[in-house]
């Protein structure tokens, strides 16, 4: 993984604690500032977004561009005016997912600039969302993949915790509400609480239970999660997809087919 050459960038690795919570435009209140932009919903070839993360980062400033294939892009900021840079930038087009993150050693310019090379790298990718600094993963929500009937209301409740939209960004209680929403067969509910157990946002970081819970979303007619599922399980051993396999039986025979 790229994060493991994060030597080449001492300051960045203060960002470790902070990468798996995905907060649109928000910065840490102490210094290393960490800012985050992120956008789901995307559609995307990973290659094509980490050559126009590239070009974006070189135009804009960033040196010692590292990139790697799994989607990884770290660079550095030349120090200018007593401040400077440090970039992440994750290209996942499996989950059609764009991260942003920024560290900085100034407070204030963090935010601003993780949302303009946000917006740089979109226009590069030739985005048509008119989302403008609003998160494509809102949109997708509430209008790309409306949510399965059954369980409806708590995957939107969900929602409103994970997003930050109407309430406190909890990813707690958007995980809670998640798995309210899937005992009911809610497949979008089972896709997203996969994505949190992948990146561990409101609960503890399981691949294996990230398998299971895309595993039942494809099941249930999500086509995105098959690709999902199949990248999840290069991390897993044998015996945990055996195990996984199981366990996403049972489950579907207790959400879906009750």
């Amino acid at each position: 993984m790229l994060l493991n050459n994060l030597k080449y960038l001492p300051l960045a690795i203060y960002c470790l604690p902070f990468f798996s919570q995905p907060v649109e435009s928000k910065e840490n209140p102490q210094p290393p500032y960490i800012a985050y932009e992120n956008r789901e919903g995307l559609t995307f070839k990973t290659a094509d977004c980490v050559s126009a993360v590239e070009k974006v980062l070189a135009k804009d400033g960033f040196q010692r561009v590292i990139a790697n294939a799994n989607g990884e892009i770290l660079a550095a900021y030349t120090k200018v005016e007593d401040y400077q840079f440090k970039a992440i930038v994750s290209c996942m087009g499996s989950y059609g997912v764009l991260r942003v993150v920024i560290v900085t050693d100034l407070s204030g310019q963090g935010s601003n600039k993780a949302r303009s090379l946000t917006q740089g790298i979109l226009q590069a990718l030739g985005s048509t969302e008119k989302t403008g600094v609003v998160a494509a993963e809102a949109v997708a929500s509430s209008v790309i993949k409306p949510p399965s009937i059954k369980g409806a209301e708590e995957y939107e409740k969900g929602n409103h915790f994970y997003e930050g939209n109407g309430a406190i960004q909890d990813f707690n209680q958007a995980a809670e509400w998640y798995k309210k929403a899937a005992e009911q067969g809610n497949s979008d509910a089972f896709f997203k609480l996969g994505t949190m157990y992948y990146y561990g946002y409101g609960v503890t970081q399981d691949f294996q239970q990230s398998y299971i819970w895309f595993s039942l979303a494809a099941t249930s007619g999500r086509k995105d999660a098959v690709n999902a599922r199949n990248e999840v399980m290069e991390k897993l051993t044998k015996q945990q997809i055996t195990d996984g396999q199981k366990q996403t039986k049972k489950l579907y025979e207790q959400y879906v087919k009750k």
